[in-house]
This record gives C-alpha cells, structure tokens and sequence, in this order.
C-alpha cells in the first residue's frame, strides 16, 4: 500500500532499499513539481527523461555532499507525509507540495553558503536568504511561503529531532504578505464563456471551460471540484445538490446544484471528466481571450524587492482560483449573506472574507443600501 518494502525478516536490505526509494521519489516529485510551476505540460516522454537523469545524476550528487539542513529537511517532509496538525487532522498533499518546492530553493541557496552548518541559523541567515530570493527576482507572497515553510520545518527540527538552534529566534523571521490585484469574473463575463462556441478547438477546449465553469458556480476549490463526478450529485426534495468532502478541511459541505451547473452537466452526459489544473490554468486563458474579456488591468506588486506596476489584459489573469474567488463576489454582490458564503468558502473570520472578495467600495455601499434596515428609512413618517 505504501510502496515499499516491508520490514519482515526475509527482507534484509529492506532499509537500503526504502532509503533509495525515498531519495528517488523526492527526485522526481521536486522535478516534476518545477514543470509543473514552469506551466510545462508534462507527457510520458517528460517523466522518462526526469527517471532518466536521476541515475546520470546519481553519482555525481553523491560526490558534493551539502549541509545537514537538506537530508534534515528530506526527513521533514518524509514526516509529514504521515503526519498530523495539532488539531488531528493529516497534512495536506498539497502543503506537503509546498514543502517540496521550497527544498529546491533551500537546496539552491544552501548551496551558495561556505562552511554552513545548522547553528549559523539566526537573522542574518534570514536576511540572505531574502536578499537571495530577491536576487531571482521572486515576488514578496513567494518570498513569504518560503520563509513560511522553513519556520514550520525548523520547528519540527527542534521538537522532533531535539536540534540546538540557539541563534534561531522566530519572531525575527518574519513572513512578508503583500495584497495581489487577483481579478474575478462577473455573471457577464462567465456567460460569455459558458455560451462561447468550442467545437472548433476540441473537446478538450470544452471540457476545461465546463470545469472551471463548475467551480465559479459553485465556489468549490480546485481540488475539489475539479475530482468532482456523478456519485457526489444528491437528490434531496426533488432539487440536486453536491455533497463533497473537503480534502483541505475534511468537512462536509453541500452546496445547491444551479440551473447553469445542471445545464453544463447535461452537455457533457455527467460531469465534465477530470484534467491536470496546470491544463486548465493553460487552457481557461486562451478561453478567456476568445471570450473578449481583454480590459486592461493594472497589476501592483513587490517583486525582487521592487514595487512594480504593469498592465496585463484580464485573461492572461484567469486561472483555477479565479472560479472560486468569481463566486465568493458574486454571491456577495448578489446579496448572499456573509455566514452562508464562509459556509462554502471556509473562512473562519468575515474580515478575512471581506479581503478575499473583490469588491470596491461603491459596490460595498450600493449592496448595504439593498438592506432592508435603510428600506425602512426611506419611508417618511
């Protein structure tokens, strides 16, 4: 089940073994997790060279042994893939991803530290590890997970593995967070997308437009409702419903089939079929072009330790998260009440929610006078 050897008598190489087999994975994860990152489609002839390359490769890394920090931190995440948060639920594939893409930065700026060794952990070595970052021209929110991750990993280093990290103090690692100018598409926009004609382009074009569809009607995150199928549908009162476990928050949600949603569901015989959500993130901007949703937006954000401005026509800005973040305003501006959102959304506190939501001030005070209390105060006595 675990795909390894099993630790039985017979089997007395079996620690050597899983050790490479260990080494292996995380090889290949990180490399195919850099495609991924790089937006590359990655096919079979991608993931043969990377198989490939680890055994060229292999001598030559043992010969240029690094710091304890990195076989510490291949420990780390080994830990956490079977792990659990304090409040007993298992780390997240998606955050032991995370994990795997920091230890190719750690790696690469271990790398460019003479004589390094874990109890050089203090200030300075967050303040070069920033001013590395920024060196590859790294934007503050990138900036941040990564320092993110290795406060998480250098605590699980001291409770776990009891090591000494006497200069380390956390509260001098701080996470740099900067608000992105992350678009949403209106009811307008993603109409014009769910009647656009795609016969021309493929089905594979179709496919991808119905399954972003699906998250923008429904507020569901990428990794759920883009595993969604026929068996998460329910049938309660005579009106449709997905009923979907959460893999990021383990809860149940139940969320109201739409018109639109059941319409796109007819269309395709069932629901859409799954696909990688790097090919949707491709795919959905070409859409969104064909769509003509093209207005110019302006783009603020600190990247390479500058603040930097740029126009960018809206399409190029649509990806998966976009569906969600599309639902959230909408329902939001359609007068949906903040609670019944967070239901679906997951946040925890409004005033995380309301900077969540994409919505500009006038938006925000035409929707407060829908209320009904300043109803009652437009009728005169």
């Amino acid at each position: 089940k675990r795909q390894k050897i099993k630790a039985v008598a017979s089997e007395v190489m079996h620690l050597d073994r899983n050790q490479q087999l260990s080494k292996f994975k995380l090889y290949f994860e990180e490399n195919y997790q850099r495609l991924i990152t790089e937006g590359k489609v990655v096919d079979n002839n991608k993931l043969d060279k990377i198989f490939k390359q680890y055994y060229l490769l292999d001598t030559h890394i043992k010969q240029q042994p690094k710091s304890e920090f990195i076989p510490l931190f291949d420990e780390f995440i080994e830990f956490s893939r079977t792990s659990r948060r304090h409040q007993g639920k298992m780390i997240s594939k998606g955050t032991v991803k995370s994990y795997i893409a920091s230890r190719v930065v750690f790696s690469d700026f271990i790398d460019t530290l003479q004589g390094f060794s874990m109890e050089d952990i203090s200030e300075d070595f967050y303040l070069e590890f920033l001013s590395f970052c920024e060196a590859r021209n790294y934007t503050q929110n990138n900036i941040g997970k990564h320092v993110k991750v290795l406060k998480t990993f250098l605590r699980v280093a001291k409770e776990k593995y009891g090591l000494r990290l006497e200069n380390y103090n956390p509260n001098e690692f701080r996470i740099l967070k900067e608000n992105v100018d992350e678009i949403y598409l209106s009811n307008e926009e993603l109409m014009r997308i769910f009647y656009l004609d795609l016969k021309a382009f493929g089905e594979i074009y179709e496919r991808a437009r119905d399954i972003f569809l699906i998250g923008a009607f429904t507020g569901l995150r990428v990794s759920d409702y883009n595993r969604l199928n026929d068996k998460h549908v329910i049938l309660v009162n005579d009106k449709y419903y997905f009923k979907v476990l959460s893999q990021k928050t383990k809860q149940d949600l139940i969320i109201p089939v739409a018109g639109i949603v059941l319409h796109i569901i007819e269309r395709n015989n069932g629901i859409p079929k799954t696909m990688p959500d790097a090919m949707i993130n491709r795919l959905i901007k070409e859409i969104g072009e064909l769509a003509g949703i093209d207005e110019k937006v302006l783009i603020r954000k600190t990247k390479g330790g500058v603040i930097t401005e740029e126009h960018k026509h809206k399409f190029e800005l649509i990806k998966t998260h976009t569906a969600r973040r599309s639902f959230c305003t909408n329902a939001y501006l359609g007068g949906m009440d903040s609670l019944s959102i967070m239901a679906i959304s997951g946040h925890t506190t409004e005033t995380n929610f309301l900077k969540y939501i994409k919505v500009t001030p006038q938006q925000h005070a035409e929707r407060i006078t829908e209320h009904p209390y300043f109803k009652t105060l437009n009728i005169l006595p």
